[in-house]
């Protein structure tokens, strides 16, 4: 081989390289995007939502949806202030994938996953409460990952 199709070859391969970086996404880490719903949590002996006591904070369920089924390795949820300043604040809950994650489309704040496990043992959820902005992470994998801001109102819509 001569100089001048060495170089050809190795101007090709770079250039490829410089396209695949720059122009394709498979080296960009995939992203999960999250909608979230609150409703108030409703009792089950069927009484329906109620107004919380004064100075009380509301019982609400948050489920967020997925934009597609994936097998999570983590999930966690953080105050969003505590975590634009530390990237090491304490989750207000944590899982971990334990055995073989099972594909999930949606998740319900404190309710376990299957083949999840708090990330401490015996940590129950923390409850949210209201006017104070959160931040959901969930891992999928490298490099599958999402996050999603939350906020619960002060009155939310459902009670009376």
């Amino acid at each position: 081989m001569s100089k001048k199709e060495i170089f050809l070859i190795a101007l090709t391969v770079i250039l490829a390289g410089i396209y695949v970086r720059y122009f394709t996404d498979w080296f960009r880490p995939k992203r999960i995007r999250i909608e979230h719903t609150i409703r108030p949590y409703l009792d089950p002996r069927g009484s329906g939502a109620t107004a919380p006591a004064a100075g009380q904070p509301g019982r609400f369920i948050v489920t967020f949806a997925l934009s597609h089924e994936c097998r999570l390795t983590s999930v966690k949820v953080v105050a969003l202030s505590e975590w634009l300043t530390n990237k090491n604040a304490r989750p207000l809950w944590h899982l971990v994938a334990d055995t073989r994650p099972q594909p999930t489309k949606a998740i319900v704040y404190g309710v376990n996953l299957p083949g999840m496990k708090p990330f401490v043992a015996g940590s129950p959820p923390a409850p949210l409460e209201p006017n104070i902005e959160y931040r959901l992470l969930i891992e999928a994998g490298w490099p599958t990952r999402g996050e999603h801001d939350f906020k619960i109102a002060e009155r939310s819509p459902g009670f009376r």
